[in-house]
């Protein structure tokens, strides 16, 4: 929730502050990611598929749009 308030600050008022402050709430939810990765191989193992099937999705949704907006 904090690292959420953190960026929607940021993009409402961006500088350095705002800026500053979402790097500190994102650190802090990439270290609690890590934590539980290390704590569950089983949960590494799915995090890491996930995250390999979300990245494929978007870039076949960028692909796709470029696509359009040559046309």
């Amino acid at each position: 929730g904090e690292a959420s308030s953190a960026i929607a600050r940021h993009v409402l008022e961006p500088g350095d502050i705002n800026l500053e402050h979402m790097a500190e709430e994102l650190a802090d939810v990439q270290i609690m990611i890590d934590q539980l990765l290390v704590l569950s191989p089983m949960l590494k193992h799915h995090f890491e598929r996930q995250k390999y099937k979300k990245i494929k999705r978007q870039i076949r949704r960028m692909v796709e749009d470029a696509r359009l907006n040559v046309d």
